[in-house]
């Protein structure tokens, strides 16, 4: 396990399960190469659930121990996201990933009868970061709400992400700035 971390660190990208007082026992956390922020997802309920400026997270409970540690960010500067709504609100499961070229993971989800895609990565502007997020319509019609949130804006094309409506093949860029 400690050469897997170490190949993956050198690679550019860390990800692996955690526990955290989010989201049960399965989570992934993603590190960049560059000088930007992480990202955490929560794989039982598949959704983005934190941003973190800062120090990635000490793994040392998951990778020893057969309990694990609850884990949060070493970052000073670290939001705890709402879950926005798909499809009115519908269960949402994990069908599967595909690890990007960068080394991020594009979670494969299935929320009724409709499949999507759900991806973020960390990007620097000139005012510092920000995550964008990518959805894609992969199967039938995906309905998306975004809830509004004190210390971060979630946007689309600059405007507040509010609901949006993604026929199969069509994706949705979302912004997130703290």
């Amino acid at each position: 396990r400690a050469e897997l971390a170490r190949r993956r660190a050198r690679s550019g990208r860390i990800g692996f399960a955690l526990f955290r007082r989010l989201c049960q026992t399965r989570g992934l956390a993603c590190l960049a190469k560059l000088p930007v922020d992480p990202l955490a997802f929560d794989l039982e309920q598949p959704r983005l659930v934190w941003l973190w400026r800062g120090e990635f997270l000490d793994a040392q409970g998951t990778w020893s121990g057969r309990a694990g540690q609850l884990l949060k960010p070493r970052g000073l500067d670290w939001i705890v996201l709402q879950d926005l709504v798909v499809q009115d609100g519908a269960p949402r499961r994990l069908l599967g990933q595909r690890i990007a070229q960068d080394g991020f993971p594009a979670l494969r989800v299935a929320a009724g009868d409709v499949e999507y895609e759900d991806e973020a990565r960390p990007r620097l502007t000139e005012k510092g970061s920000e995550v964008v997020r990518t959805f894609r319509a992969t199967k039938g019609e995906l309905a998306l709400a975004f809830p509004t949130q004190d210390g971060v804006r979630a946007l689309v094309a600059g405007q507040p992400a509010g609901a949006h409506r993604l026929a199969q093949g069509q994706t949705l860029e979302v912004v997130y700035q703290w």
